[in-house]
């Protein structure tokens, strides 16, 4: 089903759609919670709190991509799920070790308290400057929080170019927000 026909559902308050979606997406969406997290239960618990958020969130939304939408929403809710558990003790997952790296950029400029929008659209627009290999590879590791192994494996290189993209992309990046006047 395609994915205007389920936003159409939800808009119409038919509960299939939950079904529909789970049905699609919910291997996908536990895979997006599951890179932030690490943990079997968390991802399950996260993956069914991302259908209620659909259901009480479209309508007023009406996205054009559905899975875009549904795994931005677990992203969300994931990052939460994790920053409450790392209050309480430290978990190790390769979203706590590509923000790590991500770090290095500017220290706590990869989690701004200050106007994120401004940040997103400034790195949204360094990307658009990138090779589309380039963006794939930044957007698997900082926003999937994708193994370095499995996005080497994806794109066809050894896991050290990918290591060295990755360095070359934090470096450039620095510079673009250097130039576009954040402090760092």
């Amino acid at each position: 089903m395609k994915d205007a026909l389920l936003v159409d559902l939800f808009w119409q308050r038919d509960e299939t759609a939950v079904e529909t979606t789970q049905k699609h997406y919910r291997a996908y969406l536990h895979k997006v919670a599951y890179q932030i997290l690490g943990d079997e239960l968390d991802c399950e618990e996260i993956v069914n709190d991302v259908y209620v958020a659909l259901w009480n969130s479209i309508p007023p939304h009406r996205p054009e991509n559905l899975r875009a939408y549904a795994a931005k929403i677990t992203r969300r809710l994931a990052i939460k799920r994790y920053e409450q558990k790392t209050a309480q003790k430290r978990v190790a997952s390769e979203y706590a070790v590509s923000l790590e790296e991500l770090r290095e950029v500017g220290g706590d400029v990869a989690a701004p308290e200050e106007h994120p929008e401004e940040l997103g659209r400034c790195i949204s627009a360094f990307l658009r400057e990138r090779t589309p290999k380039e963006r794939r590879i930044f957007l698997r590791r900082y926003y999937y929080a994708d193994p370095v192994e499995q996005i080497a494996k994806g794109e066809g290189v050894s896991a050290s170019a990918v290591y060295k993209t990755l360095g070359t992309l934090r470096e450039a990046l620095r510079t673009y927000l250097i130039k576009e006047g954040y402090s760092l």
